[in-house]
């Protein structure tokens, strides 16, 4: 378990290498919410994770959080507008913790006026995973039809009900 994660880590810091040299991405602050939390060896070692982000957001208009098990749960980050699934997530309450960490409604200001965030994304790259979390998370808050349980009329309902709460 230990070397997967170290893996996973390696794995986050080579994306924020690239995403650095990318044409497009080249112009957005990296931030690295993993292991030792470092991309390089500096000074910053000591500085949390949450703290290191919301620092980033403070200081730059555009940025890119790539987090390995940390920020997911229990953590809002209102300015954060969308979320990338890269791992195999497997439960459905933590991907769907995950999905939540980019709804939270955060309000922005352009100087006088006021602004709500009205978008948030979530971009799995294996659908048939968020479908099937999707329906198991639905379905498994309610006692008729947890496990399994249910008509396909009722778990239909549960899904449909759930989806209000994805905008």
């Amino acid at each position: 378990h230990t070397l997967w994660l170290l893996n996973r880590v390696a794995s986050a810091k080579a994306l924020a290498t690239k995403l650095r040299k990318h044409p497009v991405f080249k112009d957005y602050e990296i931030i690295l919410a993993a292991g030792d939390g470092k991309l390089e060896e500096d000074d910053e070692s000591n500085i949390r994770s949450f703290d290191k982000v919301k620092k980033a957001i403070a200081e730059h208009d555009k940025t890119i959080t790539l987090s390995v098990g940390q920020l997911t749960t229990g953590v809002t980050i209102p300015e954060w507008t969308a979320v990338l699934m890269l791992s195999s997530i497997q439960s459905p309450a933590l991907y769907m913790q995950a999905a939540f960490r980019a709804q939270n409604p955060c309000l922005f200001s352009n100087g006088s006026e006021f602004f709500r965030k009205e978008n948030a994304y979530v971009f799995d790259f294996d659908p048939a995973r968020t479908l099937t979390l999707f329906e198991e998370f639905a379905n498994d808050l309610s006692e008729m039809t947890a496990a399994g349980k249910g008509d396909t009329a009722a778990r239909e309902a549960n899904i449909r009900e759930l989806l209000n709460f994805f905008p």
